[in-house]
């Protein structure tokens, strides 16, 4: 008897030093459900240039600097404010690869179709061999008029890059679509705070209350108090089981509160029980 004893302690005391860890460092795998073979990211760095209103006004430029991470480079969008009204101005939109003497790539863009703090894509045709290297882009107002123009947002990202990759070259080689889902489309999230600490006293107890259910079921003829240490554990795991439930119906603040609950529980049977035993031995 002992020698459980003591496996129940030291089980205990490494699911609490687990749970306490995880809820600091604990991550969570999640897939990128976007359009498979399509990869986006966060475009920060945005340099202004001959801009000094908030508005773009005619002849004026924005203009953006940006190290492809990926090849086959096909859109950038960018987070423009419409100050909450349609405006009559067209804007030009060109692409290059820094140092280049010519444009890649330009179109001409009704700002009508602008939406407030909502970002707009300028595409373009793939650049197969763009990882690596620098581009540069420029947004010029052609018609802008004072109060009748747009502006650059203030929400941030305050724009995106989008590589598209060819679903032929994913399927040319196992090895190519292996590393491309891996590296691409699953990435590690951290998880709410709170859903967290729910999870890790969740998982961690899942495994203690079935120790404790086998200890409880073994000295169930020992012990026949009405007030025991086994009905207190059983009063724990149905409280448990209760925030399991209560998680499931979206209800993470009850489920929290459930779960600590049944942890204070289970530590006050897991105590009474070793009690018990020390005083049975008397």
């Amino acid at each position: 008897m002992r020698k459980k004893i003591f496996i129940l302690a030291a089980f205990f005391l490494i699911l609490t030093a687990l749970y306490i860890y995880s809820s600091q460092n604990l991550t969570s795998i999640q897939i990128n459900l976007k359009s498979f073979s399509v990869v986006n990211k966060n475009l920060d760095k945005i340099i202004y240039k001959n801009i000094e209103h908030d508005e773009f006004l005619e002849g004026e430029k924005l203009q953006g600097e940006f190290i492809a991470t990926n090849d086959f480079l096909g859109q950038v969008s960018v987070r423009f404010y419409n100050f909450q009204r349609i405006n009559p101005d067209s804007v030009i939109f060109r692409i290059k690869e820094k140092g280049s003497d010519r444009w890649f790539y330009e179109n001409t863009y009704k700002t009508n179709q602008f939406q407030p703090n909502q970002l707009f894509p300028f595409g373009f045709p793939l650049i197969n061999d763009s990882k690596g290297k620098t581009y540069i882009f420029e947004v010029e107002s052609l018609d802008g008029l004072p109060e009748h123009s747009i502006g650059l947002s203030r929400v941030k990202p305050l724009g995106a890059v989008l590589y598209q990759y060819p679903k032929s070259y994913l399927l040319s080689s196992p090895f190519i679509l292996i590393d491309y889902v891996f590296g691409e489309k699953i990435e590690k999230i951290e998880l709410n705070y709170k859903n967290l600490v729910a999870l890790g006293i969740y998982l961690n107890f899942i495994f203690l209350s079935l120790f404790l259910i086998n200890l409880a079921y073994d000295n169930l003829n020992k012990f026949k108090l009405i007030i025991n240490s086994t009905n207190v554990l059983l009063l724990g795991i149905l409280v448990l089981i209760l925030s399991a439930f209560v998680l499931y119906l979206k209800k993470e603040a009850f489920s929290l509160n459930l779960t600590i609950i049944a942890y204070f529980i289970l530590v006050v049977g897991v105590i009474w029980n070793l009690v018990e035993v020390k005083i049975s031995k008397k």
